[in-house]
């Protein structure tokens, strides 16, 4: 649900930056379409549900952000490796473990460095709304002040 949140804000940052004709991103989840992730498990393999999205979507010089605990699926490896191959540019949050793959990848690279899942989860969460003000700010035509 977070991700879907964050999502929302920045088509909100959308809107403001088509109205100003600087910018219009394409912004998706790729956790989004559970029929798709469905039909691409079922039909290729779930390692790809991710990966199999991106060779769909994406276009180099796109951002993956991967949010994951622990950086170690192989949907998220799979997903980062089709992005570093295809010159996509590696957002990682990671909530603990010493991934070196992911770490090595990612353009920008956060590692809470947390054993709980709990406390990992509501760190995105924050982390999600400190973006979601950041894009608000720097790209809305009265630079609404962070609340």
């Amino acid at each position: 649900m977070a991700v879907q949140h964050l999502l929302q804000i920045i088509f909100f940052v959308t809107l403001i930056r088509v109205s100003n004709k600087k910018l219009i991103p394409k912004v998706f989840s790729l956790v989004n379409s559970i029929d798709l992730i469905t039909a691409i498990s079922n039909d290729i393999n779930y390692d790809q549900i991710f990966s199999q999205q991106l060779e769909n979507y994406s276009e180099k010089g796109d951002i993956l952000i991967n949010i994951s605990c622990s950086g170690t699926s192989k949907s998220i490896i799979n997903a980062t490796r089709y992005a570093i191959k295809n010159d996509l540019n590696i957002i990682s949050f990671i909530g603990f473990g010493n991934n070196k793959f992911m770490k090595n990848s990612s353009n920008y690279y956060i590692n809470l460095k947390t054993k709980n899942y709990g406390i990992t989860e509501d760190v995105f969460q924050a982390m999600m709304h400190m973006t979601s003000q950041y894009l608000r700010q720097k790209y809305s035509q009265d630079h609404l002040e962070i609340l």
